[in-house]
């Protein structure tokens, strides 16, 4: 038994959790262990999957300083270097400071927006924090601008007007009004009127009250959210039970990536201000999360959504956990619920990469379940089986682009061909028997395998093949560039940590000089060099069971040699079997 040698790769593609391209992903050193809200791959013992899809839809857009962000809650901690959360107060092309109503927490006088409990500067994080610049976190949008307003952790009001008359795109509040004064609430309804009018978003977590005005058709631009936690689990304690106080949308919630500031009694907070990513949770670190996405969405599109129809790709593009198993879709009584709408979940959990290619038809981003493409599939962008996920290719499927500005170049993606980039997954060929992808278990080929890209075999796991096994290459492949797949020659890509083999193949040897394969050396081998050599015959197979001489070539040297060796009693042959 031997190894095969093969073409080694020593840095590949992979998105997923332990192998993330710092190409593709943010270097900041909490988006892979703390962030599973953002892209979840379990790494805080979550479900891979349960997340707001934010890691493809970076790929298409980061925001822009054209999108405005206000943030009305309890201020923003200021420390000695006016940097906390990976906002850095000192940008004032990206940070504005406004207006503090609430210049009070408890008994704790304070300054103008320097806040002492943390709450106000989490949720800017989760927001917009710059994110990529290998510090702290990343918020959703970390290119918008974030306008930051005091006005308590239980209030909002006095930043609707500021948000109007400074040109604002999102309001996001952590305020949670059960209910208001007839004033009060009478104020709201004309400042949500009037900010619809101007395509302003307000964005709150979920209340009675909240729902009401998000569900009456009057305010399309309020939008009530609930939040869900690394494993799908959403609260069930808030109201769901009134059937005009709807519940708009769900947002898994930041709270292990709230940065805040760590000494509430003396507060200077110092050089070290982070909270330990643990001091909030709830619906108010889902909210910034659904601002950060309406910005996404408005940048994206060059603000030519209206209100309506940014709400309507909201809710139609959200994930409908509720329809997996573990979420019937009943509500509290045992009534069944429309497949378009959950009393807990609202219209679903959002879903950034599928919100932003709402318009566009076709498919792109992560195949996350086993699936089969059939007919013709249009390709708007970067299609990726997703690991563990098996794709199979039903006979007659062809691919087709729509090679428009999101295919990645920091992916290798090419539109000339029709490519899938693979993660973990597998990918099965119905019409060829091609396969391509990760072998996860131990497995023998014999005779023909059909590889239509480039095949991975996991760490642990041997494919063992027999003597007549032979690959057959498909060119153009499915997978190519981006693990560097020869789509002329017979090559496995092998897994590789440093310089670690991860995979091998087991194959025994056939014996040096039986160049036609027949078991034995003899004559017949000598004609099948030469008519190989001269006529173009077959080859060897492998190639290097030919080169008796231990050349590294096939040539008339071999045939000399074996003649030699068969009549003449010459030396015996010396395959390397490169």
């Amino acid at each position: 038994m031997r190894l095969m040698r093969f073409s080694l790769i020593l840095s590949f593609f992979i998105l997923i959790c332990g192998a993330l391209s710092a190409g593709n992903i943010p270097n900041d050193p909490y988006f892979e262990t703390h962030q599973w809200y953002l892209w979840n791959t379990g790494q805080t013992g979550g479900t891979p999957g349960a997340d707001n899809c934010w890691l493809p839809a970076s790929w298409i857009t980061m925001g822009s300083s054209d999108q405005r962000i206000m943030i009305v809650n309890t201020g923003i901690a200021i420390n000695d270097n006016n940097k906390l959360c990976n906002i850095d107060l000192n940008d004032t092309n990206r940070i504005i400071l406004g207006t503090a109503y609430d210049t009070t927490y408890g008994d704790l006088p304070r300054d103008w927006l320097d806040e002492m409990v943390g709450h106000g500067t989490g949720m800017a994080g989760l927001a917009g924090a710059e994110g990529n610049n290998g510090e702290e976190i990343i918020g959703f949008c970390p290119e918008c601008e974030l306008y930051i307003v005091s006005d308590g952790l239980y209030a909002f009001l006095n930043g609707l007007e500021e948000a109007a008359n400074n040109d604002v795109d999102v309001i996001v509040s952590g305020a949670n009004y059960g209910s208001l004064d007839p004033d009060s609430l009478a104020y709201l309804e004309y400042w949500a009127d009037s900010l619809e009018a101007l395509g302003i978003f307000i964005v709150v977590p979920a209340t009675a009250l909240y729902n009401e005005l998000a569900s009456s058709g009057d305010h399309n631009n309020f939008i009530s959210v609930n939040q869900s936690n690394e494993k799908d689990s959403t609260r069930s304690n808030i109201w769901y039970d009134d059937p005009d106080a709807r519940i708009t949308i769900t947002a898994s919630n930041g709270h292990t990536s709230t940065c805040a500031c760590c000494d509430t009694t003396n507060h200077p907070c110092g050089d070290s201000a982070i909270y330990v990513h643990s001091l909030f949770s709830g619906e108010c670190f889902s909210v910034p999360q659904v601002g950060g996405l309406i910005a996404l969405l408005k940048d994206y599109h060059n603000d030519t959504l209206t209100v309506n129809q940014i709400r309507m790709v909201l809710e139609n593009s959200a994930d409908k956990v509720w329809q997996w198993p573990k979420w019937p879709p009943y509500d509290t009584t045992g009534v069944w619920v429309d497949s378009t709408w959950h009393p807990q979940y609202g219209s679903g959990r959002m879903n950034a990469f599928r919100a932003l290619t709402y318009f566009k038809e076709g498919i792109a981003g992560y195949i996350r379940k086993d699936s089969t493409l059939s007919g013709t599939v249009t390709v708007f962008g970067d299609l990726i089986v997703g690991a563990g996920s098996n794709v199979t290719l039903a006979s007659g499927m062809s691919f087709s682009f729509d090679t428009g500005d999101m295919f990645q170049s920091t992916l290798g993606f090419d539109t000339s061909v029709s490519e899938l980039l693979i993660d973990g997954g597998f990918v099965y060929d119905a019409a060829s028997g091609g396969i391509a992808g990760h072998i996860t278990a131990d497995t023998t080929w014999s005779d023909t395998i059909r590889i239509i890209g480039d095949v991975v075999i996991d760490s642990g796991v041997t494919v063992t093949v027999d003597s007549n096994f032979v690959f057959v290459i498909e060119s153009p492949s499915i997978f190519q560039s981006p693990l560097g797949n020869d789509p002329d020659s017979s090559e496995l890509i092998l897994t590789v940590v440093g310089e670690q083999v991860r995979g091998y193949i087991e194959y025994e040897d056939p014996p040096c000089g039986d160049a036609n394969g027949d078991g034995s050396i003899n004559v017949g081998d000598i004609n099948f060099i030469i008519d190989y050599v001269f006529h173009g015959g077959p080859a060897p197979n492998p190639l290097s069971s030919g080169d008796v001489n231990g050349d590294n070539a096939v040539n008339i040297g071999d045939g000399i040699y074996l003649t030699k060796y068969i009549f003449q009693f010459g030396p015996p042959p010396v395959c390397f079997y490169w």
